[in-house]
């Protein structure tokens, strides 16, 4: 039973961190200027608003618990643009204009992300740890997707007090083992 028990919580957690990064991403590209992303891409910090907009930012990855890292991106046609980077750790920072190569969980939604529609709670493991994220397009007045809103989750705490419950569990029947022996 615990076994069911475990699988089910870690199913439903990793839901909720899915719907976290899909529901900052979302957030973040309503309130992002959409004519201000090429511009923050092309000549970062040096553009008028983009200490404000960082600011901005930087209160909704704060604002919303989990998010780990908080990114808007300018697509092209090998990877993304980096107009701003909010993480977590300051160590971690991908500076405005630097070049992201598309990683191999989004090779499956290249397509859609061209077309400019969102992509939900992609999960991967990869050089940031066990993640997920969240891509929501940035439209402008005319409908024309000029970036990508992308927030990002750590699975990490979720496996760890998996492993954390599932260690509980065995004491607990290892002690009634010893208790009845």
């Amino acid at each position: 039973r615990s076994v069911v028990g475990v699988t089910l919580y870690f199913k439903n957690a990793k839901n909720e961190k899915g719907d976290i990064a899909v529901n900052a991403a979302r957030f973040a590209s309503q309130v992002i200027d959409p004519d201000i992303v090429d511009d923050c891409a092309t000549y970062g910090r040096s553009t008028k608003v983009y200490d404000d907009t960082e600011a901005e930012l930087t209160q909704i990855r704060e604002g919303i618990n989990g998010v780990d890292r908080l990114c808007i991106y300018k697509i092209s046609s090998d990877g993304w643009l980096v107009a701003f980077d909010i993480p977590s750790n300051e160590d971690d920072r991908h500076e405005p204009g630097e070049k992201i190569e598309f990683g191999e969980e989004l090779k499956p939604y290249i397509g859609t992300l061209f077309k400019g529609e969102s992509v939900e709670a992609v999960e991967s493991n990869g050089i940031r740890g066990w993640v997920m994220s969240a891509y929501y397009p940035i439209i402008d007045n005319s409908g024309i997707c000029t970036g990508y809103a992308t927030a990002e989750v750590s699975l990490k705490y979720v496996s760890d007090y998996m492993w954390d419950f599932m260690l509980r569990v065995l004491f607990i029947m290892l002690s009634f083992y010893i208790l009845i022996s």
